[in-house]
């Protein structure tokens, strides 16, 4: 992992033409309240401040002692949101698939809320502050792929998760129905033709949740 992130922070770093004299402005958005999800764009952060450039990070995990070229946006509010949420994870044991799924985009869709109406999100959202790059650690929060367009900058994704139906579409990574199964289930790569049938039907509805939470 600690190679991943020095290896995609040389590559952000050289998107733009700089010489020594110069550095980006970099705006990393981490949103979710799990160090899993944390932890790659941390390092990152710490890496590309490390070598010069100014990075903004909004996260719920701000830190205690300061870092150079490097400012927190403190969504530290999701952490509680978070905690209300996992009240209901021992359930999800009864859900089926597609009521995990759905579990899971309306989580979510509730941080991605929270994240865009938090006062220290808004500050930074209506200041004049400018960005050459966004990098956003994506997990079902496209919404947050507008910061792009506000600042006129490019967005780099990264994930934290397997590939998996929940990042494949965007990542455009190949997933055939025929041997890969989708996710939340039970089945395995090695599937009869009846469990063929049942991972393009529950891969089908999955694709339709995501087109219906895309509309609204």
């Amino acid at each position: 992992m600690k190679n991943s992130s020095f290896h995609l922070a040389s590559e952000v770093a050289t998107m733009k033409t700089v010489n020594e004299a110069q550095s980006s402005e970099i705006l990393v958005v981490a949103l979710i309240p799990s160090f899993s999800h944390f932890s790659i764009p941390f390092k990152l952060s710490k890496e590309l401040a490390k070598r010069g450039h100014k990075v903004t990070c909004i996260n719920p995990y701000p830190q205690k002692a300061p870092i150079k070229n490097y400012i927190d946006v403190s969504v530290a509010e999701n952490i509680e949101t978070m905690e209300e949420i996992k009240k209901q994870l021992f359930d999800m044991n009864k859900f089926s698939v597609i009521e995990n799924l759905t579990f899971i985009f309306d989580m979510l869709k509730t941080l991605v809320e929270k994240t865009m109406t938090n006062k220290n999100v808004q500050e930074l959202l209506k200041s004049d502050k400018k960005f050459d790059v966004v990098i956003i650690e994506n997990f079902l929060n496209e919404a947050m792929f507008g910061l792009g367009h506000l600042f006129k900058a490019p967005v780099i994704l990264i994930s934290a998760t397997a590939a998996s139906d929940m990042n494949n579409y965007i990542f455009a990574n190949p997933a055939p129905t025929s041997y890969v199964p989708g996710s939340g289930g039970t089945l395995t790569k090695h599937m009869n033709f009846w469990q063929r049938i049942e991972n393009l039907v529950t891969r089908s509805l999955d694709t339709r949740n995501k087109l219906c939470e895309r509309s609204k």
